[in-house]
């Protein structure tokens, strides 16, 4: 039932929903279409939150297959060890990911601030990508701080990247 049916009937006069609750079944059926665990709803107060699951996993050994990678050629590397490293995930994000290694690749030490300049990417994906690094152990935060420390790649890593 829609919090404001005055609403929610006046989105559906102009055509930009079917009917109520439509929605939750075209996202449900592509879930399991993409072989996905049905997503969960969980409704409060003021806020609505849809949770996705997936089938992949982060954090694949890095000694794993290395796909593409190329001694001679650094980015192959590069996208071989994504691929190696993090598996699961989808072509866009693995390119993202790539763009987020190299930039730590040419210029070690920084931190989230220097990396957006670097990247173009927002402060929330920066982080999301570097975390996902971190998980796969190809790059890792040295320092004390936040304000003092960076990201650098780890020592596999580097192996797998020359």
């Amino acid at each position: 039932m829609p919090y404001n049916p005055d609403i929610a009937h006046m989105v559906f006069l102009r055509g930009f929903i079917e009917k109520i609750g439509r929605g939750t079944i075209l996202i449900a059926d592509a879930c399991r279409k993409a072989g996905l665990k049905a997503p969960s709803w969980e409704i409060g107060d003021q806020t609505v939150k849809l949770t996705f699951y997936r089938d992949g996993k982060f954090g694949g050994d890095i000694e794993g297959d290395i796909k593409g990678a190329d001694a001679v050629d650094s980015e192959g590397a590069i996208k071989g060890v994504i691929e190696g490293a993090i598996k699961g995930s989808t072509k866009g994000v693995k390119e993202k990911l790539a763009l987020v290694l190299r930039a730590i690749t040419r210029d070690e030490g920084k931190r989230v601030p220097e990396y957006m300049t670097i990247t173009g990417l927002s402060e929330s994906s920066i982080e999301r990508y570097l975390q996902q690094l971190r998980t796969g152990r190809l790059i890792e935060f040295k320092g004390e701080a936040t304000n003092t420390g960076g990201y650098y790649l780890t020592k596999k890593a580097k192996v797998k990247l020359k």
